[in-house]
């Protein structure tokens, strides 16, 4: 299974690779799933990118995705387009030479060769993760900054926070510019998320709805999804009524630990 390229796919078929794998757990591999968005099954990013997850792991391993054992990164995967070609990387394992060169790349299906702007992304996003730099937190965003976040969360077919709602809500100048700027099918989605989201502030004034603050700081530190599920206590929705259902009132935790469950989003 030696690879001379670390930009180049193993060249064997795949199930006689997957085989390989499922019967050597502990070698180190980076697998390179490429597919189109609308293929994709689950409903919003999170859904779909766990299923991908455990897809490529099942296939692979018998199991599903583990955050401590892989490493997961996602590229293109606008899932508010269709037909949009889309990358999904797990890295498994650790290089025993400590040269990232040396892990061969499985590509599903198999390529004769990367594109190129492929190529340069892997080469990025190296198989040995490093220290990366603390993120921007959302408070020492600029406005553009933030506005863009709202723009791209929407074309991933992600939700929305209560900070991003709270920005459009007070700068409306920017809420303006998004109105003039992505096509009418997100904004309507935009004005959906935002009405469903005042729906839960009122809801949550009334006292319908109650604030349990307890899980997630240890969700966002841990960055595993695992921990992630624990954040869906923050709210107490055992006395909601229709038409915001129990699991709608689950969902607005998503937003929160979204970027620290998920991996990474290769730029």
């Amino acid at each position: 299974m030696e690879n001379r390229d670390n930009v180049d796919c193993e060249n064997n078929p795949p199930e006689s690779v997957a085989a390989y794998w499922r019967e050597n757990p502990a070698n180190p591999v980076r697998v390179l799933v490429s597919t189109a968005t609308h293929l994709v099954r689950g409903e919003g990013y999170l859904a779909k990118t766990r299923f991908m997850q455990n897809l490529i792991s099942q296939y692979h391993w018998s199991r599903d995705f583990e955050w401590d054992r892989d490493r997961f990164g996602a590229y293109n995967a606008e899932f508010g387009y269709e037909k949009r070609l889309c990358y999904f990387l797990i890295d498994h394992g650790q290089s025993p030479t400590g040269n990232d060169d040396d892990v061969p790349i499985l590509c599903v299906p198999i390529h004769d060769a990367l594109p190129s702007q492929i190529r340069r992304k892997l080469k990025a996003f190296p198989f040995t993760p490093l220290k990366s730099a603390p993120k921007t937190e959302y408070r020492q965003m600029n406005a553009i900054e933030k506005r863009e976040r709202i723009r791209k969360q929407l074309f991933w077919d992600m939700g929305l926070s209560d900070m991003d709602f709270n920005f459009l809500k007070e700068s409306p100048e920017h809420a303006l510019w998004l109105e003039r700027n992505i096509e009418p099918r997100f904004w309507s989605k935009l004005k959906v998320l935002e009405a469903e989201w005042q729906e839960f502030q009122e809801k949550l004034a009334l006292g319908i709805i109650r604030r349990i603050p307890v899980q997630r700081e240890l969700g966002l530190e841990q960055g595993k999804e695992e921990k992630s599920r624990d954040c869906t206590e923050m709210w107490d929705c055992s006395l909601l009524q229709s038409p915001l259902s129990r699991k709608e009132c689950i969902a607005w935790q998503i937003p929160l630990v979204l970027y620290a469950s998920q991996g990474s989003t290769i730029a």
